[in-house]
């Protein structure tokens, strides 16, 4: 009787084995499935972090070139505003010196190295250059209808873009100052002759 006592308890202990190695193969398998869902759905965190990222900078960007074109816009109706004061020169043709642009009155965004602020700096350059060369035109095209002598000097543009905008206003200023004094003589001289 002991031995079927016995043989009934391995039975018994052989099935329960069994049932636990099979709630182990499942448990273990839940285990796998639930990895298998968070490593997708780290990918998937990753993937939307990734393009809420490439959204921030395409939206940095975007601010940038807006801040670039604003400021383009006020520096072109500044300039506009200049050309109306520049037709109440004073009578010797020269310009008022509260009418002259003024480099550092640009305000300049805050570069923080990065390529978005970077491509706005650089649309603002090209924006200023143009500008630059449009008003460069317009007054090689004004200088040449008027019969009188030219505002400014016909390298300046050059000086300016070797030396910079305050050596060159120093030069300018400089040159105005002379040529005025040399004019003065000279009429001094044809009046006494």
């Amino acid at each position: 009787e002991m031995r079927g006592f016995g043989q009934a308890h391995e039975a018994e202990l052989e099935l329960l084995r069994e049932e636990q190695q099979k709630r182990t193969e499942a448990h273990a398998q839940h285990v796998k499935e639930l990895e298998q869902r968070l490593e997708v759905q780290q990918q998937q965190a990753a993937e939307e972090l990734q393009r809420q990222q490439e959204e921030l900078q395409r939206s940095k960007e975007a601010l940038v070139e807006a801040q670039v074109t604003a400021e383009a816009a006020a520096l072109e109706a500044r300039a506009v505003r200049m050309e109306a004061a520049s037709t109440h020169a004073e009578p010797n043709g020269d310009i008022l010196d509260d009418q002259l642009l003024r480099v550092e009155e640009v305000a300049m965004p805050v570069a923080k190295a990065n390529s978005g602020e970077v491509l706005g700096l650089q649309k603002r350059i090209d924006l200023l250059e143009n500008r630059c060369a449009s008003l460069q035109r317009r007054l090689q095209s004004q200088e040449s209808v008027m019969s009188t002598a030219p505002l400014r000097p016909s390298w300046e543009l050059k000086l300016a873009a070797v030396a910079g905008p305050y050596v060159t206003a120093v030069v300018v200023t400089i040159h105005r100052l002379a040529l005025g004094m040399l004019r003065g003589f000279l009429e001094k001289l044809k009046s006494e002759a």
